[in-house]
């Protein structure tokens, strides 16, 4: 797995690693609510991301790992029921450890990070590649302690 994050003075390397529409609308729309910080959790609004909602996760911070609390019906189609589960309890492998060190670099650097990582499906019948957006929030105006899930599958 390789994962970008974006730098600090602004160098848009992340938008040059997204390869799929659905996770340039959702930097964009962060983008719009950063102003130049991490955004507040409350200030999400999901439904301007209406036509891409079967791609998202919210996850909250608990402690080192990360709790789904609502997850995009095709995330579940491909890989369970998420919602109130950990995510190092849900992959397994060099994958986990890949997966859980980009959300670390997401809520410690405070900056979107763009992942790319290849997990098996919900039955084990496949591997299926993905890219993965990891965007920042904040309840409280000083710790990240969510982050937004948009999926890309590739086919």
């Amino acid at each position: 797995m390789r994962f970008l994050a974006l730098d600090d003075d602004g160098d848009d390397t992340l938008s040059a690693g997204v390869w799929h529409g659905r996770l340039a609308r959702a930097l964009a729309h962060w983008r719009s609510l950063a102003g130049g910080g991490v955004p507040a959790y409350d200030a999400l609004q999901l439904s301007s991301l209406a036509p891409d909602l079967r791609f998202l996760a919210t996850l909250a911070v608990d402690g080192p790992d990360f709790r789904f609390l609502s997850v995009g019906d095709e995330i579940t189609e491909r890989y369970g029921r998420l919602e109130g589960r950990y995510l190092a309890d849900q992959f397994v492998g060099p994958a986990q450890l890949d997966l859980l060190a980009a959300h670390r670099a997401c809520t410690e650097q405070r900056v979107p990070v763009v992942c790319e990582v290849t997990l098996d499906d919900v039955d084990l019948s496949s591997r299926i590649p993905f890219q993965c957006l990891l965007l920042p929030f904040t309840s409280t105006g000083n710790a990240v302690d969510h982050v937004l899930w948009v999926m890309a599958f590739r086919s």
